[in-house]
């Protein structure tokens, strides 16, 4: 299967330019081409291009925790060559040894899965590792160990010690500064390294292992060791971390995160406000549909023909015309033909339609009507709003406490001071000044019940005066008058 699969992968390429001439010419859709070209192109890039593109990526650790190592060690770390049938031919070693010879390593070490169904003649393969310029150490991965493959452990350890590559699982390697240790395959059950604190601790360690898995079976030891590993093909993703958020360099007591519901700002989940006016609207949607319906169906007149006898002679003598410009010529003196059409207009649906539109128009008024409520933001500020309020201006003050509430948290965390606060508007449904009203106050003023002050934010409530003009605009204005005369 396997060889099938790699004479199969050469017909990739040609794939990629026939998905474009079958989608040029019409053989293909537009999207068959394209998801073909996608496919083809992707494994193709697989196959032939990304094994040669050989990076080379360098990463600076401080190995020992109080103190840097005397002189720094270059340790140059590859893995899963997959020496066989798909990769690690002649040419692809030979560039991955110029570039590890560029690099001027200290030591060189081989995180496993040398291979992937190689020939009989992996030593001659390997021949190659020769030329690098540094000790290679090395340790299996699972295709080494069969896990999947077959029984290649004899084969791979003829090739890697004719080679002066040294197979260090489960061996301790001393150097000046750090010991180097060897970790067994995981899928193989050989990562056991509960006897690493036993161990002298009087150097940092460096673990080979092929699976970066492995580092959770580490021991707990007195420095944290340097594991190096492959298998990922591409480096590992740490995708779960943890991370301590903070505000201005102070940890975070809370998220800054407000929930806004119809009622409060719990997390709960509320009923909509407009839920029963839309059920409503899908009734009268419904019932419009049946009386529509009924309409077209029965609209138009229906022609009835009795007495008129059917000739089995003559067949157009059956043929009943329609319209302005046909005559019938009836020959029995006593056929008579006429119209039949509804006549009561389906009343009941009609009556439905309306009753159904007067209950949105109620629903609809509720929204804006005022009822006794209160709006209670318990996760957020300990205070209620009380008061004759609509179903909207509760939902309008629920939104004025969230949006306060997030304006607290961008003042702190600007670092600026003092105080944000935000009041949506709540008069949906505006009145004016009654002239009786604005006698009244314009009575009261006079007597010196209330002030200018007051005066004048009652008249701009009852929209005597604009909203946008303020009281010092408007004193402006009457002293102006009062010197021009006008």
């Amino acid at each position: 299967m396997h060889l099938l699969a790699f004479y199969l992968s050469y017909l990739l390429p040609p794939l990629v330019f026939f998905s474009v001439y079958a989608g040029v010419q019409g053989y293909y859709s537009i999207h068959e081409a394209i998801f073909v070209f996608l496919v083809s192109a992707v494994l193709s890039y697989a196959r032939f291009i990304e094994p040669h593109l050989i990076q080379v990526k360098t990463t600076q650790y401080q190995i020992h925790p109080d103190r840097r190592l005397s002189k720094p060690v270059k340790i140059a770390l590859i893995a899963d060559l997959h020496i066989g049938l798909f990769s690690g031919h002649e040419r692809q070693l030979k560039q991955i040894v110029k570039k590890l010879n560029l690099q001027n390593p200290d030591i060189v070490v081989v995180a496993g899965d040398w291979t992937y169904e190689p020939e009989n003649k992996l030593v001659e393969e390997l021949t190659v590792l020769k030329e690098i310029c540094a000790p290679v150490y090395s340790v299996n991965g699972n295709h080494d160990e069969q896990y999947p493959g077959p029984p290649i452990q004899e084969l791979l350890k003829t090739a890697l010690e004719q080679n002066n590559v040294i197979d260090i699982e489960g061996r301790i390697v001393e150097f000046d500064e750090f010991r180097l240790l060897g970790i067994g395959d995981l899928w193989a059950g050989k990562t056991d390294m509960r006897y690493m604190p036993d161990l002298p601790q009087d150097k940092p360690w460096v673990l080979l292992s092929h699976n970066p898995d492995t580092v959770d079976m580490v021991p707990k030891l007195p420095t944290r060791p340097l594991m190096l590993a492959g298998h990922t093909h591409g480096g590992q993703v740490e995708l779960l971390s943890e991370t301590f958020p903070r505000m201005r360099g102070n940890l975070l007591t809370e998220i800054p995160f407000v929930f806004v519901g119809v009622d409060d700002l719990s997390p709960s989940v509320d009923s909509p406000p407009l839920l029963d006016l839309v059920q409503m609207n899908f009734h009268h949607y419904a019932v419009s549909a049946d009386y529509e319906h009924g309409c077209h169906f029965s609209g138009l007149p229906t022609l009835f023909v009795t007495g008129l006898q059917s000739s089995a002679d003559d067949p157009n003598a059956n043929v009943i015309y329609i319209g302005g410009a046909a005559a019938n010529l009836l020959p029995n003196p006593e056929c008579q033909a006429f119209y039949a059409e509804v006549s009561q207009g389906f009343d009941a649906l009609r009556n439905n339609l309306d009753a159904k539109k007067a209950e949105m128009a109620i629903l609809g008024a509720r929204m804006l009507e005022t009822s006794k409520a209160a709006v209670e933001s318990a996760e957020t500020l300990e205070q209620r709003v009380n008061g004759e309020q609509s179903t909207l201006a509760a939902m309008a003050n629920v939104i004025s406490i969230a949006l306060t509430k997030s304006l607290e948290y961008l003042v702190a965390w600007s670092g600026t001071s003092g105080e944000a606060s935000l009041a949506l508007n709540t008069d949906y449904v505006p009145a004016g000044m009654s002239a009786q009203e604005l006698a009244a106050l314009v009575s009261a003023w006079q007597s010196g019940a209330i002030s200018d002050q007051t005066l004048f934010f009652n008249l701009q409530r009852g929209e005597v005066i604009s909203g946008e003009d303020t009281f010092e605009e408007e004193q402006e204005r009457i002293r102006s008058r009062g010197l021009t005369g006008e």
